[in-house]
């Protein structure tokens, strides 16, 4: 059984990153899952997460704006499609390294959490060879009430 949290927790922080692992052998910049050290319980409450800071480094200068995919939340829409999308990045010409201000969250889908898989969808072009690049986050959840 999955590890309940105490009352007094509100929120907590994950720390993500694209690199490969034992468990997670085809993890690339694009589409990578990672497991937590243990299963998480939401119990029956509502809680939300948001993508704090992202950072990793660009090798091409033609990068179109992204969506930064979660599996785990509710899908929610952007002009084309209906996505888990947690971030929009608009386009920029050298590496990303940014923290927000004003994280936006999205509901949290699943009652147990022991895996978070996210991956990054293009807006508009097709996203260029990404081979040996790392994709670090940061994310926030909180519970409501």
């Amino acid at each position: 059984m999955g590890h309940g949290f105490k009352e007094s927790m509100k929120d907590f922080y994950v720390y993500l990153s694209s690199v490969e692992t034992d468990r997670h052998k085809k993890n690339i910049f694009t589409d990578f899952t990672v497991s937590l050290p243990h299963q998480i319980d939401f119990k029956d409450e509502e809680w939300s997460v948001g993508i704090c800071d992202i950072n990793f480094e660009k090798k091409s200068t033609d990068f179109p704006h992204i969506l930064v995919c979660c599996d785990q939340i509710e899908s929610n829409f952007d002009s084309t499609s209906t996505l888990p999308i947690l971030r929009f990045l608009h386009r920029q010409t050298k590496g990303v390294k940014e923290s927000f201000t004003n994280v936006y969250y999205c509901a949290v889908k699943q009652k147990f959490l022991d895996t978070i898989h996210i991956y990054i969808k293009s807006v508009g072009g097709k996203l260029p060879s990404v081979e040996n690049i790392v994709f670090y986050c940061t994310l926030h959840f909180k519970r409501h009430g």
